[in-house]
């Protein structure tokens, strides 16, 4: 019994770190962490259902559709294994067996917005039956060779015309003769003073050339003194300078309700994954509202996209509702940033997973910004 509930100990640690790294968009660490706690609980199908899921977001397709297959095996009746293999099995090029999974889906949860999406594109594709396999490459059996007769058509002079030439013959060929040993031996230099003074004296460059270790590389991994300080403000007007095109600009010209924070401007959001970092470092609703009015509304769809996990979504609309009750000015940026994440790529899908808790917090900000239009739309993807 021990034995047991030390193994049981050892699953959930590895699960939640797991779980953990998933929302830090750390995908091969989670594929570790649920590797790890499968091996001590085998019977758990949550966990090949998680790491199922970390494999998609790797494009690891087919190890995917082994560990929903897994799920299925121990809960055959389980609605996301049969979504995620259908999803899987989309990405290898099975359509037929990817349709039957989405099918089968569909039959145990009728009203799943996202699996209705799946095959509604499956029907502009071709049905493919079997498994997918790439082109065989022929090749040449062994100890088989192929002569290729070259031929220079160049001529010799203007009058001259071409003529084939003839095949070099091996005597033909002038080998340079190698040095000597006792040439080799006097013009080596016996200690490292003798060797470090003829290099001085020939000038000679560094034989290894700039590179990720050297600032004279194409690419550094550190900054030369004489523009650290130039790099440094501009990497930090970097986001807010872009003005030209929306699609890649990831800051708010408007100003923050509140008093504002010059820790959060030091803060990264130039990628999903730094700001997921930072936004789990921030601890009050205020400072999580001016991080996120560092990411602009209309660039949500090429911000986010696909990686947008409903536990971070769920956690900004909760920022909302907090902000919003001490900052009434602050509704406006409120709903132009619920009418962004409208456009975030597969946003019926992270709906899916929205537990009916989680959906009343997204339904008290609608009521809340008072927007028939925009409430209408959100309830249609939540389904209420």
């Amino acid at each position: 019994m021990e034995a047991e509930s030390m193994s049981g100990a050892k699953v959930a640690i590895e699960k939640d770190k797991g779980n953990a790294a998933f929302k830090l968009g750390d995908y091969a660490t989670a594929v570790g962490h649920y590797s790890a706690a499968i091996l001590h609980d085998r019977n758990d199908f949550t966990l090949p259902l998680n790491r199922a899921a970390a494999y998609l977001k790797l494009g690891k397709n087919e190890d995917a559709a082994r560990d929903c297959s897994t799920v299925l095996s121990l809960n055959p009746t389980n609605v996301k294994a049969m979504f995620r293999r259908g999803q899987a099995r989309v990405g290898l090029g099975i359509f037929a067996d990817a349709k039957n999974d989405f099918e089968a889906a569909m039959k145990l949860d009728p009203n799943n917005q996202a699996v209705q999406d799946e095959l509604e594109k499956l029907r502009n594709k071709p049905p493919v039956k079997g498994k997918f396999s790439p082109p065989k490459v022929l090749e040449t059996p062994a100890g088989v060779r192929r002569r290729v007769p070259i031929k220079i058509i160049e001529s010799e002079s203007p009058s001259t015309p071409p003529r084939a030439s003839e095949p070099l013959k091996p005597e033909s060929i002038a080998t340079p003769e190698p040095p000597s040993e006792t040439s080799l031996l006097s013009a080596a230099p016996k200690t490292f003073q003798d060797a470090k003074r003829v290099r001085d004296e020939a000038k000679l460059p560094a034989r290894v050339g700039g590179g990720i270790f050297r600032a004279s590389g194409k690419n550094t991994i550190f900054t030369p003194r004489g523009e650290l300080e130039t790099k440094e403000g501009e990497s930090s007007n970097t986001i807010s300078s872009s003005k030209t095109d929306p699609s890649t600009t990831t800051t708010s010209s408007r100003t923050t309700p509140g008093a504002s924070n010059p820790a959060i401007n030091e803060k990264s959001v130039t990628t999903l994954f730094d700001f997921t970092k930072s936004w789990l470092s921030l601890t009050t609703s205020s400072d999580r509202f001016q991080l996120i009015n560092r990411v602009s509304p209309s660039a949500y769809p090429s911000f986010f996209k696909t990686s947008l996990e409903p536990s971070l979504l769920i956690s900004i609309i909760q920022t909302y509702l907090d902000i919003t009750t001490s900052e009434p000015n602050a509704m406006a940026r409120v709903k132009e940033s619920m009418e962004g994440f409208l456009h975030v790529p597969r946003i019926s899908t992270i709906a899916l997973f929205l537990s009916r808790k989680e959906k009343e917090i997204v339904l008290q900000i609608l009521e809340r910004l008072d927007d028939e239009a925009l409430s209408n739309r959100w309830r249609g993807i939540l389904k209420c």
